[in-house]
């Protein structure tokens, strides 16, 4: 939506808003919706500020009107998790990203109390749980949560490729930052082969996968491995930016260059004359990329020993055959391999 077609809407609802409260006082029901809908708009034009008044203001609405197991107000309370999310992100606070994790759990009680956890809305919530524990560094907490929301992702009809593969992604940052590496290259793998059976290489989490694994590989000492890897996120992203695809903040590894010979730059898009907001958009991935590069610095420095139990030739030295395999294969049918590498779909 234009900045300008959502300014309009924006004074239509506070036309109405006036009217409503007029006649219907401010617990009511259509009232609380047109308070969600006005903190929708700030949020979406990145007003952040002025949407955590308006959602605040929606949620005592609507708890008044309704009580607190109410579909509008599970709406509310992951609208307010976004809020406090994206203010927390802007300005780096633990305060909102802590406020954050509270109005999602809110969230999830709610869901789990209206439609039980066998439910994609129960599911999309404990993906928003796990990024909060993953931005904050709680890689545990945020597996048990990536972990409980899979089965029902993978049960729901309509579940989109991309959120599968980005959960798998999240999964194999997890566990690569909790120095278990074989079961990150699982997880990235995993990822990968899903968005090769639906024939589209162009998503940008595809990019991201072969990006961490190249990572990994430097780290287990597989520097051919992780060339071709690095060579292979390289390709992917020159293929996205020509498409001029939609990006989401990195959630990706960068290898130092001093590991592996190869320039590996973040994707950042270019900024558009259209969309005034982009440069702040931009702004904002560059301070969640440093960020995570930090971290990256801190799996670099681990001990190779940490991988040397699980035996990591047999998965590493095939995957790259298997990739070949699949693509040879032409079909858009589920991948499997001799070596272990787990299917799209994770049956374990």
């Amino acid at each position: 939506h234009s900045t300008g077609a959502l300014n309009q809407a924006l004074d239509l609802y506070h036309e109405c808003l006036r009217g409503l409260q007029k006649t219907q006082g401010c617990a009511h029901r259509d009232v609380s919706a047109t308070l969600l809908c006005v903190a929708w708009i700030y949020h979406d034009t990145e007003r952040d500020e002025e949407a955590l008044k308006w959602c605040e203001d929606a949620l005592k609405s609507g708890k008044a009107a309704f009580g607190t197991n109410h579909e509008q107000i599970g709406m509310i309370w992951t609208l307010l998790g976004h809020v406090h999310q994206s203010l927390g992100e802007r300005y780096e606070s633990s305060d909102h990203l802590l406020s954050a994790m509270d109005a999602f759990s809110e969230s999830l009680s709610t869901t789990k109390a209206l439609y039980g956890e066998n439910h994609p809305r129960f599911s999309s919530t404990l993906i928003l749980i796990g990024d909060i524990q993953k931005t904050t560094a709680n890689y545990d907490d945020a597996l048990r949560s990536y972990q409980q929301a899979l089965p029902v992702l993978k049960s729901c009809e309509k579940t989109d490729t991309f959120d599968l593969a980005t959960t798998l992604n999240s999964l194999g940052y997890c566990f690569a930052m909790k120095g278990d590496l074989m079961d990150a290259v699982k997880m990235y793998t995993a990822a990968v082969n899903l968005q090769l059976e639906e024939g589209d290489e162009r998503m940008v989490i595809f990019a991201h996968a072969f990006n961490s694994l190249g990572v990994i590989f430097t780290k287990l000492g597989k520097v051919e491995l992780a060339r071709e890897a690095l060579q292979e996120s390289e390709r992917v992203k020159k293929k996205v930016l020509q498409t001029k695809a939609l990006y989401s903040p990195p959630v990706v590894f960068e290898p130092r260059k001093s590991e592996v010979n190869l320039a590996s730059q973040d994707i950042i898009p270019e900024k558009s004359a259209d969309d005034p907001s982009t440069s702040e958009k931009c702004d904002g991935m560059k301070r969640i990329a440093s960020r995570d590069s930090q971290l990256v610095a801190q799996l670099i420095g681990l001990d190779a020993e940490t991988a040397k139990d699980n035996k990591p030739d047999s998965v590493l030295e095939c995957f790259f055959s298997t990739l070949e395999k699949i693509r040879d294969d032409g079909k858009n049918k589920r991948a499997t391999s001799s070596c272990g590498v787990p299917t799209p779909l994770l049956d374990q």
